[in-house]
């Protein structure tokens, strides 16, 4: 499941703003940042490096027919 975009937004203005964030809400916030704030390069990010990559949101799909 991936995050809306106004959703990481909030949770990047939260950090800006010096909020608490959940470490969810931090990763999102970051790859949210990090990807010219696009949800969708979230998902499709290819920086295997990022400390972060192996917690990205990615999209899951329904197992089955």
């Amino acid at each position: 499941m991936k995050p809306h975009s106004s959703c990481a937004m909030f949770y990047l203005k939260r950090y800006q703003a010096g909020q608490h964030l959940t470490r969810a809400e931090a990763i999102i916030a970051k790859c949210y940042d990090c990807t010219g704030y696009s949800v969708e390069n979230i998902v499709t990010c290819i920086v295997t490096m990022c400390p972060l990559h192996a917690w990205r949101l990615v999209e899951f799909k329904k197992k089955g027919p």
